[in-house]
């Protein structure tokens, strides 16, 4: 499970670089897909402290992360009476799990709505764990 308090408030931006794609299918080596080498935001340089990372104001993809949270909100306050949603996993996901040094997720994910505002993920692996 992830969980990402790197929220930036206030903030009206488009993604660069498409970090809201899915990712490749083909890539099975953590980081190596994305081109990174040690442990870090490739974007911002961000290293991780346990599995959070906290990325500069200005970076790529904690802006991605962000536009992929916002979608789960607008997600469940679309649907009022729904507490759990099953979608792809984006991009900046995998990304942002990779470069924390966690397992690369594949597939879905699960968010859980725990109260108004407070919600959960929870990936899919490749040895089928969650």
């Amino acid at each position: 499970m992830s969980h990402n308090t790197n929220r930036r408030l206030g903030r009206a931006e488009t993604v660069e670089r498409g970090w809201d794609a899915a990712p490749e299918a083909s890539a099975t080596v953590p980081g190596a897909a994305f081109g990174l080498s040690s442990l870090q935001c490739p974007d911002c340089g961000a290293r991780p402290v346990g599995i959070q990372l906290t990325h500069a104001d200005t970076c790529p993809l904690d802006r991605a992360i962000n536009l992929v949270l916002d979608g789960d909100r607008d997600w469940f306050a679309a649907h009022p009476g729904e507490d759990t949603r099953r979608r792809p996993v984006t991009r900046a996901e995998v990304l942002d799990a990779v470069a924390a040094g966690m397992e690369r997720p594949v597939g879905t994910v699960t968010v859980f709505q725990l109260a108004p505002g407070l919600r959960s993920r929870m990936f899919e692996y490749a040895d089928g764990a969650r």
